[in-house]
């Protein structure tokens, strides 16, 4: 038996002992005709490359699986279920805030997208919400006076539902994560949350790859993630009393701190370190917090993905424009095989590839 299997290559060959022993480890993980086959250890008749793509297929099924079974947590109310949470405690500002051209891209710049819902969106795409108990009306009617101006009361929900069409409430209820999303469903909610600036507050800052070569791509995030959340907050002039910031990932970055006010996570007691309640707003801590997996899990993180993946897209289309040998209408800057070959071959272009990237390095 030892021979047998020496002489075809089975798991107890010198050079496959090592691939056996994965093999057996993979064999507990499988179920149905997978498990008999790998449990037995009984290898003799598949070769490595086989199993090896066999592994490679059940590895990228269940992170698809994973994805899946992370997003959309109880349907399209467990998306929205965080900023319902936050909206309950008093915070009518809940900014999302996600990225597109990250780490996996060896060009191009990196898209930064916040949005905020203002007022009582959340009882209009949300079909649950609209027959609300009137001591839910009650209390956010009460916390609509500390809002920053945008009131979450019926008559505020009435107010965007004129404006919003039943086709725009479609789009928006199918928001995810934008990578579970097809181009055309992803334009189709840019397109809604873009042309309501009164509904959804929206903030889109870029990075470009050579303030990326000058730092490095975490650090520049970061700088991108609190540029985009200051900003929008400023724009609209929201409270920062009643403001509360979520991250996609598992960092928050520093706000204000460019002007000294840095923003300080564990400062949630309502302290302004002095200066009374006038100038309250003027030096609020207000939170801002990561959150990993949040663009499948929290409402606006999944909208501001979408925002940020879409705007991101359309500067590869006019890159792919002008430099058509590298192919960035297909991978959108990605480090693919595709992409990396064609660098080989033409060389890396100053001020779209990010030089400093090992993979663009020395081209």
């Amino acid at each position: 038996m030892m021979a047998s299997r020496r002489r075809h290559g089975g798991r107890d060959h010198p050079r496959h002992r090592r691939a056996g022993v994965d093999i057996g480890r993979w064999g507990e993980r499988q179920t149905g005709a997978d498990t008999e086959v790998l449990s037995t250890g009984d290898t003799s008749s598949i070769s490595i490359d086989a199993m090896t793509t066999m592994e490679s297929s059940r590895k990228h099924r269940d992170v698809r699986t994973r994805s899946r079974r992370h997003c959309r947590v109880g349907g399209l109310g467990g998306l929205m279920g965080v900023e319902i949470d936050l909206r309950g405690r008093g915070y009518t500002n809940v900014i999302g805030t996600d990225d597109a051209g990250g780490a996996g891209c060896i060009a191009g710049p990196v898209v930064v997208a916040s949005c905020c819902i203002l007022g009582g969106i959340s009882s209009i795409i949300l079909p649950t919400m609209t027959t609300a108990s009137p001591s839910s009306s009650s209390s956010s009617s009460s916390s609509s006076s500390s809002s920053g101006g945008y009131s979450s009361s019926p008559a505020a929900a009435a107010a965007a539902s004129s404006s919003l069409s039943q086709s725009d409430i479609r789009a928006l209820m199918g928001a995810n994560d934008c990578k579970l999303l097809s181009h055309r469903e992803r334009r189709a909610i840019y397109d809604v949350v873009m042309s309501h600036p009164g509904i959804f507050a929206t903030s889109i800052i870029q990075r470009t790859p050579m303030q990326i070569d000058e730092c490095d791509i975490g650090t520049v995030t970061m700088d991108a993630f609190a540029e985009s959340i200051e900003g929008l907050v400023d724009e609209y002039d929201l409270s920062h009393r009643d403001t509360y910031a979520i991250v996609d990932g598992g960092r928050s970055p520093k706000l204000y701190s460019s002007s000294g006010r840095i923003v300080d996570d564990d400062d949630d007691d309502g302290s302004d370190g002095g200066g009374g309640d006038d100038d309250y707003d003027d030096h609020r801590r207000f939170p801002v917090r990561p959150y990993v997996n949040g663009d499948g899990r929290v409402y606006t993180i999944a909208l501001a993905s979408i925002l940020a993946r879409v705007k991101h897209d359309e500067i590869m289309v006019r890159l792919h424009d002008l430099y058509p040998a590298y192919g960035f209408d297909r991978h959108h800057g990605r480090g693919s095989i595709d992409h990396v070959n064609a660098i080989h071959v033409h060389g890396a272009i100053v001020g779209v590839h990010r030089m400093s990237f090992k993979r663009v390095r020395g081209r």
